[in-house]
């Protein structure tokens, strides 16, 4: 089992472009994110949202899928708002034989009522 976030993914990709860092490559690197039991992606939805990184989602998801291992996602964007992020393919590969759990109660953060004034929020009154 290894639990990351979505930038940790990305970043570690990233790495790989650059000149004297390790010896890894990308394909590497997705492998190595692709043969743990079971993934937990954290954070969806934090980054950019760039083609770029939507491709690197994708492909972890994409080889993890064809070698039938499980993979969770957690966000705190809605459903649709990770199929935006994540992209059509790889959210179709997440649903297909798997399915979709919906926690949509207060944040626990922001104590026991929850407010969505985020200047309430930032002025500390949450």
């Amino acid at each position: 089992m290894l639990q990351v976030t979505a930038y940790d993914i990305i970043a570690r990709i990233r790495q790989t472009w650059q000149r004297g860092i390790g010896n890894s490559t990308e394909l590497e690197v997705i492998r190595g994110f692709a043969e743990v039991g079971l993934l937990i992606i954290d954070e969806v939805g934090k980054t950019f949202g760039s083609d770029g990184e939507r491709v690197h989602l994708f492909e972890v998801i994409d080889h993890r899928y064809r070698d039938l291992k499980p993979t969770l996602i957690l966000s705190n964007e809605s459903i649709g708002g990770v199929e935006k992020y994540l992209g059509p393919a790889a959210f179709d590969r997440l649903c297909q034989n798997g399915g979709l759990l919906l926690f949509d109660w207060q944040s626990h953060r922001r104590g026991r009522e929850y407010k969505s004034d985020t200047a309430a929020c930032l002025r500390g009154e949450l």
